[in-house]
């Protein structure tokens, strides 16, 4: 994510998935998404993932 910084409430896409989400959480290049469905969903709807498996979709 070298292009746009993400911040809190940015949708993403999950680059080798195409799978998008909203950032919920962030740890320096670790974030937590909340996944709008597919196949990385976890039982609670979200996972952590490196910051350079993401592309910036859009902000709210």
């Amino acid at each position: 994510m070298a292009t746009t910084k993400l911040q809190l409430g940015d949708v993403v896409v999950h680059i080798p998935t195409g799978l998008k989400g909203k950032v919920k959480e962030l740890d320096g290049d670790d974030v937590l998404v909340k996944w709008n469905g597919g196949t990385l969903v976890s039982p609670e709807g979200e996972n952590w993932l490196d910051a350079a498996d993401l592309r910036f979709y859009g902000r709210r």
